[in-house]
This record gives structure tokens, sequence and C-alpha cells, in this order.
């Protein structure tokens, strides 16, 4: 694969091109996290360096991904609370003054224009040599499977046991973990929390909500909670479970020199050891996604 990364700092102009990919995410995750919407900016003010964009040969920017600095002990019981607790930890730090040593990433994000050229992999690949570069040990991720919306009324838990004839991963973001040498950790159930009015989830979904009650919208992983009399619709978002891994080679186009460093995701729910099950399942194919962690 032909290709170039390059952070913010180098190229200022990137948020141009940058800024459309974010609207392949349904609204209610773009719009509707309080915390994002309190410190997403504070990534490009206090750590540019850690979002970055890769563009193809022609120089079109393909995808890109951003990611926080934090300080982590290594322990499952030490995972940040999710995506909301990351993006929380990593301000934290940097206010407290706590020196981090390992960088979490937010979102990989592959435009419509690339999709399945292993960019995704691509992504990771560069975050791993983004930490490398600042003495960060271990990259961890609360990882957004993105098969799980097409089952939001089974639990996480449940759908992250599902693995292809392979042994594989059923679910294709998960798979592109799994082959890079992914052990899971565990899952955080409150990985992210979603409020907004009635009229706004119904503008952010294009549904109608009558009556107070549980929902199921598109690309939710859970049902939304409607109150009508409150006027009030709670989202509760519960990613995938984490992983420990040290990168295989593979066809991905690593940066030389990282194989040996560390490679952590989280996901949202308790922190729980285990391991991948085998179950019966119907088989997915691969492809690139755009993914808010």
């Amino acid at each position: 694969m032909d290709f170039q990364w390059m952070t913010f700092p180098e190229r200022p102009d990137l948020a141009v091109d940058v800024g459309p990919l974010h609207h392949q995410f349904p609204r209610f995750l773009v719009q509707g996290g309080p915390v994002t919407q309190q410190y997403w900016g504070d990534l490009y003010r206090y750590f540019p360096d850690f979002q970055f964009a890769l563009s193809d040969a022609g120089g079109l920017v393909a995808a890109c991904g951003h990611a926080i600095p934090l300080r982590w002990d290594g322990t499952v019981d030490d995972l940040p609370a999710g995506y909301d607790g990351a993006l929380e930890r990593g301000i934290a730090d940097r206010q407290m003054e706590r020196a981090p040593n390992t960088l979490c990433a937010l979102a990989a994000i592959t435009s419509p224009q690339h999709k399945r050229g292993g960019w995704s992999a691509q992504i990771i690949a560069t975050m791993q040599a983004i930490a490398k570069g600042h003495a960060l040990s271990t990259l961890i991720a609360p990882v957004r499977p993105t098969g799980k919306a097409n089952y939001p009324l089974l639990t996480m838990e449940r759908c992250v046991q599902w693995v292809r004839s392979d042994g594989s991963p059923f679910d294709p973001w998960l798979r592109v973990h799994w082959r890079l040498g992914g052990a899971c950790l565990g899952v955080a159930q409150r990985s992210m929390t979603i409020s907004g009015s009635v009229q706004e989830w119904e503008t952010w979904t294009g549904m109608r909500f009558p009556a107070s009650g549980p929902y199921v919208v598109p690309q939710a992983f859970n049902p939304v909670q409607i109150d009508v009399q409150t006027n009030c619709g709670l989202y509760i978002s519960s990613l995938t479970c984490g992983f420990s891994m040290t990168y295989r080679r593979s066809s991905v186009s690593f940066p030389e020199d990282i194989f040996s460093q560390g490679y952590a995701l989280m996901h949202q729910s308790l922190h729980i050891r285990g391991r991948m099950c085998r179950s019966a399942c119907p088989t997915s194919t691969d492809g690139d996604c755009a993914s808010r962690y």
C-alpha cells in the first residue's frame, strides 16, 4: 500500500479534509455526547501530535485517526471507563501534569471511497508508530464493533463471543484487531452516555417517539430509553471487549520497529478477563470502517 501519514501540526489544513469523514457517524454520536462536546476541541488544542490523516498515492485523504495520551498502570481495574472515561482521564492527566505512558485511540475513520483497502489496520499501525515516537509503551482503545448495531437487543458480552469457522471474531472490526494479535481483557458497560430531548432524538434519527419506552434506532448498539413526560432520551453505549496484544507481522505496512510494542484494547462493559469462545454463527465479510471507539 502506497500512503503517507501526517499529523495536524504538520498540516494544519487537514481539518478541512478530515471533517467530512466524521459525517459517517450517526448524528447522535457526534452531537449528543456531553463529554465529547466538552473535550473534543481540546484534542486539537492540547494534543495535535496525536491527530493524523493518511493519504493515498494520489494525495487524497483516505483515512484519519484520533487519540489521546493518558496514564494507565497496566491493570484491568485501572482501564478508563470507556470512551468518555478516556477523554476525561487524558484531559485530567494534562491538567494535573501526570506524565502519560499510554496512548488511547478514540476514532479510526476510513473514507467511503477507500473502503476494503486495508486502511483500518493501517490506522492502528500509525497510532502505534506515533505512540512509540512519544515514548508511550502501550496503545489502548475502547473499540466499537461495527456489527453490533445489527443486534441491539443482545448484550455486548454475548456478541463478542461469536466467532467464525476459522476461530476469528464474527465482527469485522474486532477481526482486524484479532489478526494483529489481540487477546480479550474484558468489556466496559458505560463507555459513552448520550442524552437529548425527544425532539433532538427525532432529529438525530429521523424517527418519531410518540410514547415512553425503549426504542431501537439505526446504528445504536442498545435501545434508546425515551421518556416523553420528562422530554428526555437516554442512550448508554456499550462497546467491545478488551484486548491485550503484541503486533504480529502481517500484510499491513507497519512502520519499522514497532512490533515489540504492547497493544491493548478496552471496551464498554465491566472489565472481566476471558477468552473468545467458539459459537455457531453466520459468516461475515471483512471491511474497512468508520469507528468512533
